[in-house]
């Protein structure tokens, strides 16, 4: 899969005036243009007030407006090409185009024409150039000085997802994938021809590439190794999750859309202990298939976990979801395993499917509609219960985490509000201090931590006595049982809060151990 990170090598436009917006933006050029051997295109800023997406013929009034500058566009998914867009500017005697995307990252790269130079820009630099030609002249420059001339910094953009990365699973048996993530858009490197030059691309065959010299180091690191364990090394430490959007609180994504998560080189080397699957070792990961169930089923897979350190390892052995479907509950047993150096343990992943119960519900990162020709279509989607086998070292204090969201009610809910849990537990006294956030205010008629797993309604364990009124936060502390923490360590319990408009809960999250793990 390919991720994002946060900083990218662009190529760039020039504003000459005014001066309180004079400088070098960032942006990506039209590949149909050679912009090596062309001289700067210099020209004043036009935006028509309506064909903003220069996907039709401009009328005779927005050809007036156009012919002898530089057209501002607008770039809208779906209506035509860039060549389209930039021939039909050229037709209306435009000396250039700036296009003005609609997503937050440059991840398109652009044909334009071989007739005038275009380029493709962010949106917030779209709105600073509109905002000044409300009320005075723009003049801009196209010019080949900025080719990989500029550098953009999102901080909010590490770990998302690509829009183009594909999904999982594969075809035939099931089977997961893709397998783990890494860094593949807007990436920087050698460009074919002129010496001296580089060029950013986009795509999962940019982030192959931090996966293969990752497997390099690590076979380097471990010669001894089987290809299967090297794997497995790289997909069990590749604990950086993928979110859906900018916010750190993001809803993150599963593993049949990301895979393990996001490579992480020094996570890898440092890390000693692996697991796979049981009975198809180069999987690493385990998947049931796409099942038809009609009456309660329980099916049982393996994983193997290997300590391939020189000293002893003892962890808490949970699950941490990520998509549920009501019904589908999964159980690991034992709790804890020891390795003595050398040593290795299975885990039992057991699915319990109720038939009568199941819903056909999807992957809280997909929406129900997708983009077609001029109109928003129905998307298909397969019920998913996924998640990851967490192993956690054991120590005096433990972190947790709650992703509480409508949709892990069961059954969903459809909430305006989001929610993120952080918990500390502390096992000398069995305390468990909680710091929860809401995404917006909510008015709450209670909420409690209950017992029971992904997929399936529990009793009551205990009540946060704070979550009453209106509130955007809480926190506190709470003293489990020597049942309740057992639960707490192999993530059989959630948070839920319940409302006036949704009496039986309006959000819920799983409680489970905090990655890294």
């Amino acid at each position: 899969a390919s991720s994002v990170d946060a900083g990218a090598v662009a190529d760039g436009f020039r504003v000459t005036a005014p001066a309180a917006i004079a400088g070098d933006y960032v942006s990506s050029n039209a590949t149909r243009w050679v912009w090596d051997d062309r001289p700067p295109v210099a020209g004043k800023l036009a935006y028509p007030p309506d064909q903003r997406s220069g996907c039709a013929p401009f009328s005779p009034g927005n050809t007036n407006i156009i012919t002898g500058n530089i057209a501002l566009l607008d770039w809208e998914a779906g209506d035509c090409a860039s060549t389209e867009r930039v021939n039909n500017a050229a037709n209306a005697g435009a000396k250039g185009v700036i296009l003005v995307y609609d997503q937050p990252v440059l991840d398109l790269e652009i044909s334009g024409s071989p007739r005038i130079p275009a380029t493709l820009t962010l949106p917030s630099v779209g709105q600073t150039l509109k905002a000044t030609l409300a009320s005075q002249e723009v003049s801009v420059t196209l010019t080949g000085e900025l080719v990989n001339g500029t550098r953009s910094t999102t901080a909010g953009l590490s770990d998302t997802l690509s829009g183009f990365s594909s999904r999982g699973p594969r075809n035939i048996d099931g089977a997961l994938k893709p397998d783990i993530a890494a860094p593949g858009e807007t990436i920087f490197s050698v460009r074919i021809g002129p010496g001296g030059r580089g060029q950013t691309l986009s795509g999962t065959s940019m982030a192959a590439p931090h996966v293969a010299g990752t497997m390099a180091l690590l076979r380097q690191l471990h010669p001894g190794y089987s290809v299967a364990e090297l794997k497995a090394l790289a997909m069990n430490t590749a604990t950086n999750d993928l979110r859906l959007g900018e916010s750190a609180q993001a809803q993150i994504y599963g593993p049949a859309r990301v895979g393990a998560g996001r490579v992480d080189v020094p996570n890898a080397v440092a890390g000693t202990v692996i697991a796979f699957n049981t009975a198809k070792p180069e999987l690493v990961s385990v998947s049931f298939g796409s099942l038809q169930v009609v009456t309660t089923t329980t099916l049982l897979k393996q994983v193997t976990v290997v300590n391939k350190g020189p000293s002893g390892s003892t962890f808490d052995v949970g699950y941490n979801p990520v998509s549920t479907v009501p019904g589908a509950t999964y159980t690991t047993t034992p709790a804890v395993v020891t390795l003595a150096p050398g040593a290795s343990a299975t885990v039992n992943v057991s699915l319990v499917v109720d038939g009568a119960a199941t819903r056909h519900t999807h992957d809280p990162t997909v929406s129900e509609t997708q983009v077609g020709e001029g109109d928003d279509w129905g998307r298909q989607w397969q019920s998913e219960a996924s998640g990851y086998l967490t192993l956690t070292p054991q120590s005096a204090t433990r972190s947790f985490r709650a992703i509480v969201r409508g949709y892990y009610e069961n059954p969903p809910v459809k909430s305006a509000v989001e929610a993120t849990g952080l918990f500390t537990y502390t096992e000398a006294s069995r305390n468990l201090a909680y710091s929860i956030s809401f995404s917006k205010p909510i008015t709450l008629t209670a909420g409690h931590i209950h017992t029971g797993k992904a997929g399936e309604n529990g009793p009551i364990a205990q009540g946060f006595p704070d979550a009453s009124g209106s509130l955007s936060a809480l926190g506190g502390n709470l003293t489990l049982t020597t049942a309740e923490a057992a639960r707490l360590l192999e993530g059989g319990l959630y948070a839920n809060f319940h409302t006036s408009a949704n009496p039986s809960g309006e959000l819920r999250g799983q409680i489970v151990a905090s990655r890294p793990a």
